[in-house]
Formats: C-alpha cells, structure tokens, sequence
C-alpha cells in the first residue's frame, strides 16, 4: 500500500534521468577499466613507450684520429660525467671481442659450408630487452646464447637465404640453427657451440653475455683493457632539451633516430594523461549527479513523506520503497553499462590487435566485472545513506 502510494508520487521523468546517470557514469568508469586491463600487457612491456627509454651513444670518427689510430672511445671521466648527469638514470658500457672469431652455421643439424668472420658485443644485463633463461653462459657445455637484432632475421630470410635458395628461418625455428665458433687468439684455439635464443629491438649489435665475453677477452687477447666505443644510457624522457643540449655539447652521435621517438612518445603520454583525465573527471561528475538525482528523488516528495511519518510509518517504512527503486535501477544500469563496456571492446580490441601486433583476450577481465560489483554495492550504500539521512530528518522535524 506504501509502495503504491508513493509510487504515484514519482517522477518517471526523474527516475529515468537517475538511471541514464547511473549508465553513463558506469558506462564510462568500466569501459576505463577495461581498456586499462587490456593494455596494461603492452604498456609494461619493456618496449613500451611509457616505460624507461634507452640511447646509445658513440662519438664521431674523424679523419686525423683514423690516421694517427686514436679510437673515438670514451674515457672513465666521460663516463663518471654520463653517471652524474640527474636525467640519465643509468649508464651501461658496450664491450666488444678483441680477439679472432669463426662460425659455421648450422641447422637442423645440417651443415651449409657458410663460414664467416664474426664479432660479439656486450652489455650489462639490466640493458638487454629478452627475457630467457638460457641467457647464461654454460661452461661445462661451452654453449653461448646469443642474441641478434631483428633486422638480421629479415636480411638473412629475404636477402642471404633468397640469393642463395637456402630455407628461410622462422623465430620459432630459431633454436634449431646452431653456430660452430673457433675462437683464438694469444696462441690459443677453442671450439663453442652458439645459440641464439632471441631477438633485440633496442641493441643493434651480436650480444653475448658480459661474463663470457670477458673472460674470452683476458684469454684470447693480447691487448690491455681498453676503453668502451659505444654506451648505452636509461633515460626517463628521451625528449628532456637537458639530454639534448648535454649530448650536442659533447658532440656525441645517437645511433638512429631515438630522440625523435622520444619526442614523440612525450607528446603521445602527454594526450593520453588528458584523455585520462577528462575520463575521471567526468566519471566522478556521473558519480555526483547519481547522489544528487536520489536526493532530488527524496527531496520532490518531501511533503508526502512527513504525512506519512506524522501518520505513524516508521523511517524504514518510509524508505523501504526508495530503497527498492534504488536498488532495480542500479541493477538495471550496471547489466547494461557492463553490455556497453562488452560492446566497446569488440570495436577497441581489433584495432589495438592491428597497431600493437600483439594477442589480446576479447573476454571482459576479472578485474573489470570485480570493481563493478564493487562500484554496484557503494552506489547502493551511498543511495541508502542518502535516503535514510533525509527521511530521519524529517522524522526530527515532526518531533520538533
């Protein structure tokens, strides 16, 4: 009987425009969610462009220092200048083979005649951008893992290998090709075995470990420790003007073109944190109208109510109803704001599939699905405060 008394009393109109609140400010808070969760793979990822950005750097080969055999290497104080600089985050020093390298390769266990001089590079791990557990150098089984640029893969399948009819090499083939590696130098000779075990998108150059390499060097080579030709810098933001100035100061040469991806990357985080905010902020001004369109609800039948309090009904009573409301709509806009958010996705995921390169599940995440029940449960108790606030100050106002 209360219900339907106070059911006429409602605006459709009203509780219409509460619940379209209600679905765009969950619209738009899960849907936020949701794209976090599909991306947060890629953005972690060590290639990530909001993730640290690395350079390497070398110096400029002249002429005379050709003639008079002075290598453009860098010293230790250049390199103490590098560490003290405060937006470069870490310095690592390149470290090459001094010593005479030969490899025969071979693949699935067959032998193609191509034997080639080679040379090996080395950086410290927390450089490296592959993840494998093979990356150990193993003494006992004098096996080396190597790791090459990508571009190698490209220029031996579509250069090399189609020049010559030899098979192409796929990335999941890769383990099969095996280097036979004669490495001498200062009067002694040893056989390894080589393996790459992945591919580099930040380093240009053959890695091997650093503690093979410099082992190898103080056996196979005749030559004192020299100074590093090559280093490669962490920096937080390659388009920092202090970084740019700092490197055209000391006429140092960036391998490729890092700083201008820097540069863009800065400009791309700076509209993403935008986009981002204008998301949030419109999510909590959806939050505000939801509160306030209940109080509004409460608020418009605010005479009916004090009848019924003067006439006895008791605060639950009273709210039981609004209550009731409250909770269908809310429900109501969540399944449909989650429908919404599914929908989104099917548009979303095959175009970060196309730019990203990268296998992303169409399903809805965990965490999505638990912050709307979580977000469902504090509108609710947010709506149940504000309605039995309001109607235990009408029940003071008629014991006054």
């Amino acid at each position: 009987m209360l219900y339907k008394l106070l059911k006429h009393k409602m605006s459709r109109n009203q509780l219409i425009g509460f619940t379209l609140a209600n679905l765009v400010g969950l619209s738009i808070i899960f849907i936020g969610i949701q794209i976090y969760s599909d991306l947060h793979p890629i953005l972690n990822d060590k290639d990530s462009f909001l993730q640290d950005e690395y350079i390497i750097l070398t110096k400029k080969v002249n002429t005379v220092g050709s003639i008079l055999g002075k290598s453009p290497s860098f010293s230790k104080k250049e390199i103490n200048s590098l560490k003290d600089q405060s937006f470069i985050q870490d310095v690592g020093l390149f470290e090459a083979s001094h010593f005479n390298i030969r490899a025969n390769i071979n693949f699935i266990g067959k032998q193609f005649g191509i034997a080639t001089d080679m040379f090996f590079e080395s950086v410290p791990d927390n450089f490296i951008d592959v993840e494998s557990t093979d990356w150990i150098y193993n003494t006992e089984k004098e096996e080396i893992p190597i790791i090459i640029p990508r571009s190698y893969l490209d220029l031996y399948n579509f250069g090399f290998a189609a020049s010559k009819s030899l098979p192409k090499v796929s990335e999941g083939l890769i383990n099969s090709v095996v280097l036979d590696i004669n490495a001498s130098g200062n009067g002694q000779f040893q056989r390894y075995k080589g393996r790459i075990i992945g591919f580099s998108k930040r380093i240009n150059t053959i890695l091997v470990p650093e503690s093979f390499l410099k082992e190898a060097n103080s056996k196979y080579s005749t030559d004192k420790e020299k100074d590093a030709l090559r280093v490669i810098i962490k920096v937080k933001n390659s388009s920092d003007p202090q970084l740019s100035k700092f490197i055209a100061d000391k006429g140092y040469i960036i391998d490729g073109n890092q700083l201008d991806t820097g540069k863009a990357r800065y400009f791309l985080n700076i509209s993403i944190s935008i986009v981002l905010f204008i998301g949030l902020l419109i999510s909590v001004l959806a939050c505000y109208i939801l509160i306030l369109s209940i109080y509004l609800l409460v608020e418009k039948n605010i005479y009916s109510l004090e009848n019924l309090s003067l006439l006895g009904y008791s605060n639950t009573q009273i709210a039981r109803p609004y209550l009731f409301i409250t909770m269908i709509l809310v429900s109501i806009s969540s399944i449909i704001a989650i429908i919404i958010t599914k929908y989104a996705q099917s548009i979303y995921i095959p175009f970060i599939k196309e730019v990203t390169d990268t296998s992303i599940a169409s399903t809805l995440s965990s965490s999505t699905l638990i912050f709307a029940l979580v977000l469902f449960i504090g509108i609710l108790i947010v709506g149940f405060l504000v309605i039995n606030t309001k109607i235990k100050s009408i029940s003071t106002f008629k014991n006054r």
